[in-house]
C-alpha cells in the first residue's frame, strides 16, 4: 500500500505563510472588527460611568430633584473642596514617589554613617592686596561651580559607574577662613577652600577626590583671567573611615520629608473621608473615579488599550483558525500542502489558478510563464512519463466543468473517468489501465477522498504515475 495515503499531517511552512497572506485582507478585516469590538466596550463602560456621574452629588453641573439654591451652592462648594483635595494628594504622591525613587538610587542614602569613607583636602588660595572687594567670595564660589558641575563629572562616573547627579551630592566645600589672613613679610593674603568628599569605600572616594582636584587645578588659569589673580596650592589631604553626621543627617532628612509627606496625604484622605461623609456618598474613591481632570483622557487611554487588544486577539483567533484549516481541514488547499501529504506522488503539474497573485510565485503556482505555455510544459511531461503506456487512466475524486476544461485545455492523452465515488463501474476497468494520473482541485478535492481512492487504485495493481494539480 502507498505509504503516504495514511501519513499524518504536516507542514510546509513556506506554504503556510503564502496561504495565510493570501488571506491577509479578510485577517485584518477580522482583526479591525474586534478591536471595534473591543473599543466600544471600552466606550461604553466608561459612558456607564460617566451616567453615574451625571445622576450623582458630584455632578455640579445640575441640581438634584427638589435641591433649594443653599443646598445646591453647598453641594458644589463641597465637591470642588474635594477635587482640589485630589489634586493636592496626586502632587504629594508624586512627590513621595520621586523621593522614594530618590532613596532608592542614591549613593549617599546607600552609604552606612558608622562606617563611611571620607577623603579631605585642603586648597590654599593666595592673593595679592590690592584684589578688588568681594574676589575671594567669587573666587570660591567659581571653584564651587566647577567642582559641582562640570564635564569632569561625566567621564568620572563612567569609570565608577554611576551618573553624575549621584557624585555630585557626595562632594561637599567650604571656605574655610571667610576672613583673609595677612602672610607675613608680604602684603599677599590667603584663604582655604575645603573640600570633603563621601563615599561607599576608600577606593571610591579616592578615585573621585583625584577628578576633583584635577578639575580644580585645571581650571587655576581661567579663573584667575576671568575672576581674580591668585595662587592656588594643594597643602593636605587625608582619607578616613568612620562615623560621619552629615551622611546620617542627609538620610534622615529625607526618611523625614517621605514621612512627613505620607502624613499630608492621611490628612487630606481624612478630608475627603469627611467631604463624602457630608455629601453622603460611598467613600472617598469616588472622588478619585470623577476627577474631571483625568476623565476624558482616562477613557480615551482605555478606548485605544482595548482597541488594541481587540485586534490583536482577532488577529492571533484569526491566524489560529487558518492554522487549523491548513492542518485539520478536509479540503487540500495549495498544490504545496497536496504533495507533502502525498508525498509519493510525481508531481506532473501545476495549473496557473485562475486569480492572479504575485504570491503564487512563491508557492510554485504560478511563473513568468503564460498559461498556453505552462499547459504545454505539463502536457510535454505527461507524455515523457506516459510513453511507452498503451492506455492510461485520468482520474480523480472530484468531477465538475473545472477540471473538466483542465483537462481538455492540456490535450492529454488518455481516458478520462473522474469521481469514481458516484460512478463506482471505474474501480473495475482500473486494472485493464497501463497506468494512473489523478488530477485534484484546490479549494475543492476532499483529503479523505483522496486517501481512499489513492487506497483503491493502489489495491488494483496499476501504477500511479503521478498528479496534475489544478
Amino acid at each position: 500500500m502507498n505509504d503516504s495515503i495514511n501519513q499524518p499531517a504536516e507542514i510546509d511552512l513556506k506554504d503556510l505563510f503564502c496561504f495565510v497572506l493570501k488571506k491577509i485582507v479578510l485577517i485584518l478585516v477580522v482583526a479591525c472588527i474586534t478591536a471595534v469590538i473591543g473599543a466600544t466596550f471600552a466606550f461604553l463602560k466608561s459612558s456607564h460611568s460617566g451616567d453615574a456621574i451625571v445622576t450623582n452629588v458630584l455632578n455640579i453641573e445640575e441640581r438634584l430633584p427638589g435641591e433649594t439654591d443653599d443646598q445646591y451652592n453647598n453641594r458644589v462648594t463641597k465637591v470642588n473642596q474635594a477635587f482640589n483635595v485630589v489634586k493636592s494628594i496626586d502632587a504629594l504622591s508624586a512627590q513621595v514617589e520621586r523621593q522614594n525613587n530618590y532613596l532608592a538610587n542614591s549613593i549617599l542614602m546607600q552609604i552606612d554613617p558608622s562606617n563611611t569613607a571620607m577623603s579631605d583636602a585642603q586648597i590654599v588660595i593666595t592673593v595679592s592686596d590690592n584684589v578688588p572687594e568681594g574676589a575671594i567670595q567669587s573666587i570660591y564660589s567659581a571653584y564651587n561651580h566647577a567642582i559641582e558641575s562640570n564635564d569632569y563629572l561625566d567621564e568620572v562616573s563612567q569609570r565608577l559607574n554611576c551618573n553624575p547627579e549621584q557624585l555630585s551630592e557626595l562632594i561637599s566645600t567650604n571656605l574655610q577662613n571667610s576672613s583673609t589672613q595677612v602672610i607675613e613679610s608680604s602684603s599677599d593674603q590667603m584663604f582655604t577652600i575645603e573640600v570633603r568628599i563621601v563615599g561607599l569605600s576608600t577606593d571610591f572616594t579616592e578615585t573621585l577626590m583625584d577628578s576633583v582636584l584635577d578639575e580644580i587645578t585645571s581650571q587655576t588659569d581661567a579663573i584667575s583671567d576671568n575672576v581674580a589673580n591668585h595662587d592656588l596650592t594643594i597643602s593636605g589631604r587625608q582619607c578616613t573611615v568612620g562615623y560621619s553626621e552629615a551622611v546620617r543627617s542627609s538620610q534622615y532628612n529625607i526618611v523625614n520629608f517621605i514621612s512627613n509627606l505620607q502624613n499630608q496625604i492621611n490628612n487630606q484622605n481624612n478630608i475627603l473621608d469627611n467631604i463624602a461623609k457630608q455629601l453622603k456618598i460611598a467613600d472617598r474613591n469616588s472622588f478619585y473615579d470623577v476627577s474631571t481632570a483625568n476623565v476624558s483622557s482616562s477613557s480615551s487611554k482605555s478606548i485605544v488599550k482595548y482597541g488594541a487588544i481587540g485586534f490583536v486577539v482577532g488577529l492571533f483567533l484569526v491566524l489560529v483558525y487558518y492554522l487549523v484549516v491548513y492542518v485539520f481541514g478536509k479540503r487540500i488547499v495549495s498544490q504545496g500542502q497536496f504533495f507533502v501529504l502525498f508525498s509519493s506522488l510525481k508531481k506532473i503539474g501545476v495549473c496557473k489558478p485562475s486569480k492572479k497573485s504575485i504570491l503564487n510565485r512563491f508557492t510554485g503556482d504560478d511563473s513568468y510563464l503564460t498559461k498556453e505555455n505552462n499547459d504545454k510544459l505539463i502536457a510535454a511531461n505527461y507524455d515523457n512519463l506516459t510513453q511507452g503506456l498503451n492506455k492510461v487512466l485520468i482520474t480523480g475524486s472530484v468531477e465538475n466543468d473545472d477540471v473538466k476544461k483542465a483537462i481538455k485545455s492540456l490535450d492529454l492523452k488518455g481516458d478520462v473517468q473522474l469521481d469514481m465515488f458516484k460512478n463506482p463501474d471505474v474501480l473495475k476497468k482500473v486494472s485493464s489501465y497501463d497506468g494512473i494520473v489523478i488530477v485534484e482541485q484546490r479549494d475543492v478535492s476532499s483529503k479523505n477522498n483522496i486517501r481512499k481512492q489513492l487506497e483503491l487504485l493502489n489495491n488494483s495493481g496499476t501504477k500511479i504515475i503521478g498528479a496534475i494539480i489544478i
